[in-house]
């Protein structure tokens, strides 16, 4: 199985050592155009194409950086390391400003550790009152006295603030650093006593990528269509305009290569250019129809209760292949696309492309299959849609 501790490239790794540099000196992480910049005057790789390269685990896409991901990186977004971050950039060696070293990380990696353990120990002290529910807040004061340091602008403090915010499930609300002594205040979760064990950072990351990794739901076996894609997508166009709209649903957008729909992928970007052709037949407008969507919700609401039910169904699925497009195309931080992949029975990480655009190549053909079934049922123009 794949794991959070498998190995990253030597550029990956470059990468998260000038982020890191800042943050190991003054506790902050840097802008997006320090990181350009710095790797650009080492001759070193694109960082926007290798922001985009590391490996993203779960809904929240989890990976050894994080920065908002809603578009490409401007010159203002900050950049950081997760505790996976610190964990594989550690003992890398770089040259930065021509000054070449090996990155430590050893001590961010124990104070992390010590972090997680006093939340851990501070959740289960919790006194529980039969009445009124009980909250537990920890201030940076109290894990100064823990830890023995200053609580003042303590460059330690700061960064075990930075950490423990940006892990997955450890904090439920955080507030600070507050000027001007930096002061901050976070509470755990509940369930944060599941790492009650972990003494090292390799056994939290271990951990994690056991709770990120979730099996893809076990989706209602879908009979395979003697129809193909376009075909399935010609029928219905043939029902449709026959009985419901007076002219077909779908139409290929100019440019759209028919040919990619009907066929096989074996690669990422052989998986997103199917998916596109597929999502731009799906919304694409047809003269002066709403487009094929906002058609299919009105045809919805003009039907029983049994063809509203399926026909809604089929509408969750190609809203969810439009859904899995957009996350690939332009990025996603929300984990919408991660939710999609699972609704139509794919899984995330995507582990098999071929095996993801086969399943959804079936889920559209069975939703495309109901909604012509219910079609060639109703009599007369139904289509609620603007001519």
């Amino acid at each position: 199985m794949a794991s959070l501790l498998d190995p990253l490239t030597i550029a990956q790794r470059q990468l998260l050592a000038v982020v890191y540099e800042p943050f190991g000196r003054e506790g902050r992480w840097p802008c997006f155009q320090y990181v350009e910049m710095t790797l650009d005057q080492a001759g070193l790789d694109d960082p926007t194409t290798l922001l985009a390269s590391y490996p993203s685990w779960g809904p929240l896409r989890y990976g050894a950086v994080w920065y908002n991901r809603a578009g490409l990186p401007m010159k203002d977004t900050v950049v950081g390391l997760t505790v996976a971050g610190l964990f594989h950039v550690h003992k890398v060696a770089v040259s930065l400003a021509g000054t070449a070293h090996t990155v430590d990380t050893s001590a961010e990696q124990a104070l992390f550790i010590s972090g997680l353990a006093y939340l851990v120990q501070r959740q289960g002290s919790l006194t529980p009152q039969p009445f009124v529910p009980q909250d537990v807040m920890i201030t940076s004061q109290e894990v100064a006295d823990h830890l023995q340091v200053q609580p003042a602008n303590d460059v330690r403090l700061r960064k075990l603030y930075e950490l423990l915010s940006r892990e997955p499930g450890l904090v439920g609300s955080s507030q600070g650093p507050n000027p001007p002594d930096g002061s901050w205040s976070v509470e755990p979760r509940r369930d944060v006593r599941r790492h009650k064990d972990v003494d090292s950072v390799p056994a939290y990351l271990e951990r994690l990528s056991e709770e990120l990794t979730v099996p893809a739901p076990q989706p209602t076996p879908v009979q395979r269509s003697s129809l193909n894609l376009l075909e399935a997508i010609d029928y219905l166009n043939a029902i449709w305009e026959l009985r419901v709209g007076g002219s077909p649903l779908f139409r290929f957008a100019r440019g759209v290569t028919t040919n990619r729909l009907a066929e096989p992928c074996a690669t990422p970007e052989e998986f997103q250019s199917c998916l596109s052709s597929l999502s731009d037949v799906l919304k694409y407008r047809i003269d002066r129809h709403d487009a094929p969507l906002k058609r299919l919700r009105a045809f919805e609401g003009r039907l029983d209760a049994g063809g509203r039910r399926r026909v809604a169904g089929a509408i969750e699925v190609l809203e969810a292949t439009i859904s899995v497009r957009v996350a690939g195309q332009h990025g996603d931080a929300s984990g919408r696309g991660a939710e999609a992949l699972h609704k139509l029975g794919v899984g995330y990480p995507v582990l098999d492309w071929s095996r993801a655009w086969e399943t959804i190549q079936d889920r559209t053909v069975a939703a495309l299959n109901a909604v012509r079934e219910e079609a060639d049922a109703t009599q007369g123009n139904v289509d609620g849609s603007q001519t």
